[in-house]
C-alpha cells in the first residue's frame, strides 16, 4: 500500500476534527473516504473502503508520530483533539505542503484545471546546508551578490537562523567583519561553503524574539515597537481577518463603513510597502510619522505623472 495513502488519511482526520470538533465517526469516515477517493482517482489506484478498524489504527499512529491525541466524547457523541495546541504552525504547514506536493506531482494531468503560480528557483538547495551549519554551530563562507552592488563579495559568518518572507528565504547571521547581526537573502547567495570552525551560539539570541514585532525581514531590536492603527474598508478587512497581517493584529472597532485594527510593530520598509499595496482600501490613523511617510511616498509617485 502506498505510504502516501497513510498521510492522506492522517491529514484528512486532523483537518476534519479541527474544522468540526466532536464529529461523529460516520462524518469523519465520510470525509476521509472523499479525500482518499480523490487521491486514488488522480493516481490511478484501486479504491479501498475506509473501515472503522483503520480509523482506530490511524488515531493511534497520529498520537505516536505527532503526540496529538484524539478521543471520543460521550457527552458530545463525537471525536475531538484533546491537545489541539499540539498542531502548531510547523505541523500545519507540513500538512499544507503535503497537499501541495500531491497537487504538483499531478501537474501534467491537472494542467487544464489548475494554474500554478510561477516561482523561479530560489537556490533552496542551500537551505538544508545552512540549517545543518546552524544546528552544528559551524561557520560558513558565503559569496553574496546584492541588488545594489555590481560585484559579489565573500564573507565568513556564523549562521544563527533561517526566516521565510513572501516566498523568499533569509539567513540570519553574525557577520564577523561587522561584528553584528545581518540578514542575507538566500537567493542572492552565489556560493556557500561550510567550514570546520565552530562557534559559540549566543545564549540570548532568539529568531522568534528578533522578529516578534516585525513585518518583513528588517529587524529592529534597538527601539520599542509602536502602536499602529489602520482603518480598512469592510471588504478589505475580510481578507485581513481570514489571513492575518501579523500576530499582534487586534480588532478595535467596526462599523458598516470602516474597520479599525491595531498592531504592535516596528515601522519597516516592508510594512510601508504592504500598506501602499492596499491603496484606498486602507487609511493610517496612527502614528502620525507613519502617516507622513506614506503621504510623502504618494506625493512623490504623483509627481512622476504630472504633465
Amino acid at each position: 500500500m502506498s505510504k502516501d495513502r497513510f498521510v492522506v488519511r492522517y491529514n484528512a482526520i486532523l483537518n476534519k476534527l479541527q474544522a468540526q470538533p466532536y464529529a461523529s465517526l460516520t462524518d469523519v469516515k465520510k470525509y476521509v473516504q472523499t479525500k482518499l477517493q480523490a487521491f486514488e482517482s488522480w493516481h490511478n489506484q484501486e479504491s479501498i473502503v475506509y473501515a472503522d478498524r483503520t480509523f482506530q489504527r490511524d488515531i493511534k499512529d497520529i498520537a505516536s508520530i505527532w503526540n496529538i491525541h484524539i478521543s471520543y466524547c460521550r457527552a458530545n457523541k463525537g471525536y475531538f483533539i484533546e491537545n489541539a495546541h499540539a498542531i502548531n504552525q510547523n505541523l500545519a504547514r507540513l500538512m499544507e505542503q503535503f497537499e501541495l506536493l500531491n497537487l504538483s506531482q499531478l501537474a501534467g494531468s491537472v494542467q487544464p484545471f489548475v494554474h500554478f503560480e510561477d516561482r523561479p528557483n530560489q537556490y533552496t538547495s542551500y537551505l538544508l546546508t545552512a540549517l545543518d551549519a546552524i544546528k552544528r554551530a559551524v561557520q560558513i563562507q558565503i559569496t553574496y551578490q546584492k541588488f545594489t552592488n555590481e560585484e559579489a563579495y565573500t564573507r565568513t559568518v556564523e549562521p544563527l537562523a533561517l526566516k521565510e518572507f513572501k516566498k523568499r528565504w533569509y539567513l540570519i547571521v553574525n557577520d564577523l567583519k561587522h561584528t553584528q547581526l545581518r540578514t542575507y537573502a538566500v537567493d542572492r547567495i552565489q556560493q556557500l561553503h561550510v567550514t570546520t570552525n565552530r562557534f559559540k551560539r549566543p545564549t540570548n539570541f532568539s529568531v522568534h524574539r528578533m522578529f516578534a514585532h516585525t513585518y518583513g525581514i528588517t529587524e529592529n531590536t534597538q527601539t520599542p515597537p509602536e502602536t499602529i492603527v489602520l482603518e480598512f474598508t469592510p471588504l478589505q478587512y475580510q481578507y485581513l481577518a481570514s489571513l492575518q497581517l501579523h500576530s499582534s493584529q487586534q480588532l478595535i472597532s467596526q462599523t458598516a463603513n470602516a474597520v479599525r485594527v491595531q498592531f504592535t510593530l516596528h515601522i519597516t520598509y516592508e510594512l510601508i510597502m504592504e500598506i501602499l499595496s492596499m491603496g484606498k482600501e486602507v487609511k493610517i490613523i496612527a502614528p502620525e510619522k507613519l502617516k507622513n511617510q506614506v503621504t510623502n511616498i504618494y506625493k512623490a509617485a504623483l509627481k512622476q505623472y504630472e504633465l
